[in-house]
């Protein structure tokens, strides 16, 4: 029954409804399943994004219900979870530039190698 009732606001200033928030965000976790290929799999950067975006698209396939989806996701409403994909797709590339999970041997990074 909760289904048929119509969103009219996020209560949150800036941020609009959307109406068809299933299908944008299976569209973008797909996308994010696909781009995060880019990345080398040993990297925990992306085993990270692999599981939360799969976890997430199987909510979003396996419900219909909005409230369902936000409840079992449990981070935000689903309106919030399209910003958070939009920018885990804009920062794949440049993680993909960075390459965080690699260390350059020659110049470690100081913290890293300091003994206490």
């Amino acid at each position: 029954m909760a289904s048929n009732l119509i969103k009219r606001s996020t209560g949150l200033v800036g941020l609009a409804v959307v109406p068809n928030a299933r299908e944008v965000l299976s569209k973008l976790y797909q996308q994010t399943l696909k781009e995060i290929r880019i990345i080398p799999q040993g990297a925990y950067y992306r085993q990270h994004v692999e599981d939360f975006t799969k976890f997430r698209l199987g909510v979003v396939e396996k419900e219909t219900d909005i409230r369902t989806i936000e409840g079992t996701i449990k981070a935000g409403q689903v309106e919030e979870l399209i910003v958070m994909a939009k920018n885990e797709l804009f920062l794949i590339p440049k993680m993909a530039e960075w390459k965080p999970w690699e260390i350059d041997s020659l110049n470690p990074p100081k913290l890293l190698w300091t003994k206490a």
